[in-house]
């Protein structure tokens, strides 16, 4: 798949713990660990020590480790070590933070982003270009 990624806001942070290249980073400055967690962005370079610092993408393209297969637009969020996967349709709504009638504030699981046309992943462990999104 697609190892070019286009980005429009890059931030450097001082990352909490290790983090992973190509995987979803929390506003906590740790590798984002909990399913459907917000996330601030992408990893684009490894931390192999808290204080390291790294850059994360945080808006346009980004290159994304996979958790599961994926397909062109569908839309992602993170898994509970940072990878990729598909959202379930059931978590979201469109217009309204709305999910099986109850409606509040956030939602249960956070779009982090949709996986661009031409790129697909058929497992866990592949790379693919998600258009970041903040849901």
């Amino acid at each position: 798949m697609s190892q070019q990624a286009k980005s429009f806001l890059e931030q450097s942070i001082a990352a909490a713990n290790p983090i992973t290249v190509r995987r979803f980073v929390g506003f906590d400055a740790n590798q984002a660990s909990v399913q459907g967690q917000m996330v601030a962005g992408v990893a684009v370079n490894p931390a192999t020590a808290a204080g390291n610092f790294i850059t994360l993408t945080m808006l346009g393209t980004a290159i994304i480790e996979t958790g599961a297969a994926l397909n062109p637009g569908d839309r992602v969020i993170s898994d509970a070590s940072g990878r990729a996967i598909r959202a379930n349709p059931l978590a979201f709504s469109t217009g309204t933070n709305s999910v099986g009638g109850i409606t509040g504030s956030d939602v249960a699981e956070h779009i982090a982003g949709v996986v661009m046309p031409g790129q697909s992943s058929v497992g866990a462990g592949q790379f693919v270009e998600i258009l970041l999104t903040q849901r």
